[in-house]
This record gives structure tokens, sequence and C-alpha cells, in this order.
């Protein structure tokens, strides 16, 4: 939704999180999950940051989504 990252198989390279999606690209996202969040079901997100897994959290728990925050590492 709102952070992205480069899929490599170093846990440790930098360019596997922290990418912000474009602001366009996360409400596009939202509208179209918030049909399934009116229907009462789960919403999973997986957001892909380190130092803004905080932000992270706190923009999916206000949309009503079940976050997972990580790096995007393949390893």
């Amino acid at each position: 939704m709102w952070y992205n990252g480069d899929a490599t198989d170093d846990w440790d390279d930098p360019d596997g999180y922290e990418w912000k999606n474009d602001r366009g690209l996360t409400e596009y996202y939202l509208n179209h999950l918030g049909q399934y969040l009116a229907a009462g079901l789960p919403v999973f997100n997986c957001e892909y940051a380190v130092n803004h897994a905080d932000t992270a959290y706190a923009k999916s728990y206000e949309e009503g989504l079940i976050p997972y925050v990580t790096r995007s590492s393949l390893s």
C-alpha cells in the first residue's frame, strides 16, 4: 500500500524496502479493497519497510487492514 522494495536474495539490500508508493497507487488499492472491508472480510497487506515500519503499521490499522511489515528479500 504505502511502501515497496526490490525483491533480491540479500536481506540487507537497501533497495529491498522503503520505496514509497505513489499516492495514486495507494488510493487505487484502498478504493478496490474497500469493498472487501465493507463486506466484513479481513484484508491483509504486506508493507516493505524498516525505518518506516511504525508508520506502515499505523496507516494500515487506520484503514482497517491487517498488516505485515518486513523487507522484500527472498533469501
